[in-house]
């Protein structure tokens, strides 16, 4: 299974509820300015970096630019 924020968003608008913030929370690995689920092997731009040290194991980020597929990024939510 892959993280698709743009269908997510989609299904939840076809459900006749608005979408104000999408949350995720998975197992990651961070590389640079890039978030990697680990179960999926994706890669998200990361904005704001992942702290010092970064979160270990299962980390939960909001998701922005969902509707736009090149630009989404994710933030550590602490």
């Amino acid at each position: 299974m892959t993280l698709d924020f743009a269908d997510l968003a989609d299904g939840v608008r076809r459900n006749n509820v608005g979408v104000g913030a999408i949350q995720v929370q998975f197992e990651a690995r961070f590389d640079g300015e890039r978030v990697i689920a680990t179960r999926t092997d994706q890669s998200f731009r990361l904005v704001g970096g992942a702290g010092e040290p970064p979160p270990a194991g299962w980390t939960r980020f909001a998701v922005s630019d969902w509707d736009e597929p090149e630009r989404t990024a994710l933030r550590v939510v602490r």
